[in-house]
C-alpha cells in the first residue's frame, strides 16, 4: 500500500498503525528502509513511545536490504568486490582497453582508480539498464545512443568483467529478483527519494509474498507561517552561542517542544561539534545546558 502525508510525524504514525498488529511470523524481523541512522533512531523512539518497546525491526538503507535479500547473486557486482574483478578484466586482450591499461600503469593507486570505475559500473547497472544491454550486445554507445569514442574502454571492460563472472550487474539483479520465493517480513519504505526501476521491481516481487508498504512525504498545501530569521555572528563559536540562546528561548516559550523535534544543520560539522558539546555541556549555568544534544554525522568526532 502507498501512504502519503504532508507531515513527517503523521507519516510515522501511519507506519506504526500499519504495524500495530503482530507480524504473521513472530520470529521474523520487520524491515523499515530509511535514508540514514537519524531517521531510524527517530522512528525507533516513536515506536517505543507507542508500543512501550521498539524491537524486532531492522532499519537498513536500501542497498543493505538488497544485499541481505538478494544474497550472493548480486555480490560480485557491488563496487568493493567488482574492483578486484576489474583488475583481471583489464588484462583482456581487447585493444579497446589500452587507454585504461596505460592509465593504470601510470597510476600510484591503480586499485583506487578501478574502485571508482566499479562504482560507476554499479550506477550504470541500476540507472542505465538500456545502455548496458547495448554494451552486452557489442554496441559501444552512451545512454543517448551516441558512440562512446575515447570512452569505448568502459564498454569493453564491462564485457570483459561479464565474461569472467558469467553475467553482468543488471542481469544478476534481475535474475536474483526473479528467483525470490518469499518476503523476509513486513517491509516499509519510509520517505526515500525516487526509487530506481530495479528497486521498484524488487518491491513488487516481494509484495507477491508479503506486506510491502511505501510511506512518502508530500509537499504541504501552504507554506509554514514561521518566518525565517537571519542572525549575523562573528565566528563559529559565537554562532553556537547564539544558537544556544535561541533554542533556550524557544523551549521556554513552548512547553510542548522536545529536543527530538529540533534538528540543526551545518556545512561545517567537524569544527562545530566540539563547540556545540562545550556550549551545551551540563555543567554550564546557561538554561540551554539542560537540553539533550546529540551530534551526528560522518564527520563528527
Amino acid at each position: 500500500m502507498d501512504f502519503r502525508a504532508a507531515d513527517l510525524g503523521r507519516l510515522a504514525d501511519d507506519l506504526l498503525r500499519r504495524w500495530e498488529s503482530p507480524p504473521p511470523d513472530e520470529f521474523a524481523f520487520d524491515y523499515c528502509l530509511v535514508s540514514g541512522a537519524g531517521v531510524s533512531r527517530w522512528l525507533g523512539q516513536r515506536a517505543g513511545e507507542r508500543f512501550g518497546v521498539s524491537a524486532g525491526v531492522r532499519f537498513p538503507r536500501f542497498a543493505g536490504f538488497e544485499a541481505e535479500v538478494l544474497g550472493p547473486r548480486i555480490a560480485p557486482w557491488r563496487p568493493g568486490q567488482l574492483a578486484w574483478v576489474l583488475h583481471r578484466a583489464s588484462s583482456s586482450p581487447d585493444s579497446a582497453l589500452e587507454p585504461l591499461r596505460g592509465r593504470l600503469a601510470g597510476s600510484h593507486r591503480p586499485h583506487a582508480q578501478l574502485l571508482r570505475v566499479a562504482g560507476r559500473f554499479a550506477a550504470y547497472a541500476e540507472f542505465r539498464p538500456e545502455m548496458v544491454a547495448r554494451w552486452r550486445a557489442g554496441e559501444d554507445v552512451d545512454a543517448d545512443g551516441r558512440p562512446l569514442g575515447a570512452d569505448a574502454w568502459q564498454a569493453a571492460l564491462w564485457r570483459a568483467a561479464r565474461d569472467l563472472l558469467g553475467e553482468d550487474g543488471a542481469e544478476a539483479y534481475a535474475a536474483a529478483v526473479a528467483g525470490l520465493r518469499s518476503c523476509p517480513g513486513r517491509v516499509a519504505v519510509f520517505n526515500l527519494p525516487a526509487l530506481s526501476g530495479r528497486q521498484r521491481s524488487l518491491l513488487a516481487k516481494l509484495a507477491e509474498f508479503g506486506q510491502v508498504d511505501t510511506f512518502q512525504l508530500t509537499e504541504p498545501n501552504a507554506l509554514p507561517s514561521t518566518p525565517v530569521e537571519v542572525h549575523l555572528s562573528h565566528g563559529l563559536a559565537r554562532q553556537v552561542e547564539v544558537l544556544r540562546d535561541l533554542l533556550a528561548a524557544e523551549f521556554q516559550a513552548d512547553s510542548t517542544l522536545t529536543p527530538r523535534d529540533v534538528v540543526v544543520l551545518t556545512p561545517a560539522l567537524a569544527p562545530a561539534a566540539p563547540l556545540v558539546n562545550a556550549a551545551f555541556a551540563p555543567e554550564n549555568s546557561h538554561p540551554g545546558a539542560r537540553l539533550r544534544v546529540q551530534v551526528g554525522g560522518r564527520s563528527a568526532p
